[in-house]
């Protein structure tokens, strides 16, 4: 069975719901933490879950779409805004539900929103029952993933040519709906190929070694690369220090 990043959960987090008026901390801690748990436990009957078609992805098990609408029920988008009390995103398609089908606009994601997600894994994080408890499913399902994340960090965000040329795309695609042209999700998928073929070569998944970095390139842009570096940093110190310290 594939890997499922806790990053994607936060990213998979980051794309949930409405605003909540009242944050509290320790409460929504501890909705989060049995959320989390229950994913945990129970991820072989979400993870087969029928309605995981390729309407939504070609590939299920891989990447993002498909863990997402795995936890939807779960943890969807207005589940987790919920929790937060902020909404994930201030700019782009998934306003509403998550619009996965969009080829000229990406979600620009809230800052406070993901300040507060990270305030809430703190806190989470500090449970040593809560992270027993998980540690053996991010074992199985989440690690690769976010070292595949961890290790396209650098080429994500430091190529600036390449974020030109992918805004450049995005504007014609926005601007012609339904013509022909270069694929932008495409052409960031094929500028990161080579990448993909190191890292697989290291037993990394090449779809997820190429679409990681492509990740970060929107962060870049967004402006929220640091707080998603920040939550991906805290993940792994938490479930997979050795990772960080070779």
């Amino acid at each position: 069975m594939k890997r499922f990043s806790y990053l994607v959960l936060a990213l998979l987090l980051s794309i949930l719901f409405a605003c909540s008026p009242n944050f509290n901390l320790g409460v929504s801690t501890s909705m989060l933490s049995e959320k989390l748990t229950y994913i945990a436990g129970d991820w072989g009957r979400l993870n087969a879950d029928p309605s995981i078609s390729q309407e939504v992805t070609y590939i299920p098990e891989v990447g993002v779409r498909g863990r997402y609408i795995a936890v939807e029920k779960v943890l969807g988008k207005k589940v987790v805004e919920g929790i937060v009390g902020e909404k994930a995103f201030v700019k782009g398609p998934h306003q509403g539900q998550l619009d996965f089908k969009s080829r000229g606009s990406f979600g620009y994601y809230s800052p406070t929103f993901l300040t507060r997600l990270q305030s809430l894994l703190v806190q989470a994080y500090q449970n040593s029952v809560f992270v027993k408890t998980f540690q053996s499913f991010y074992n199985q399902e989440l690690r690769q993933y976010l070292r595949t994340y961890y290790l396209t960090y650098q080429a994500g965000i430091s190529n600036d040519n390449l974020r030109k040329k992918y805004l450049s795309l995005m504007a014609i695609a926005a601007k012609t709906p339904g013509a022909t042209y270069e694929s932008p999700s495409y052409f960031l998928q094929e500028s990161f190929r080579s990448l993909g073929d190191d890292l697989s070569l290291q037993g990394y998944d090449w779809y997820e070694a190429t679409t990681c970095p492509a990740f970060w390139l929107r962060r870049s842009v967004d402006g929220t690369a640091d707080e998603f570096y920040q939550l991906l940093t805290l993940t792994l110190k938490t479930f997979d220090p050795e990772f960080l310290d070779n």
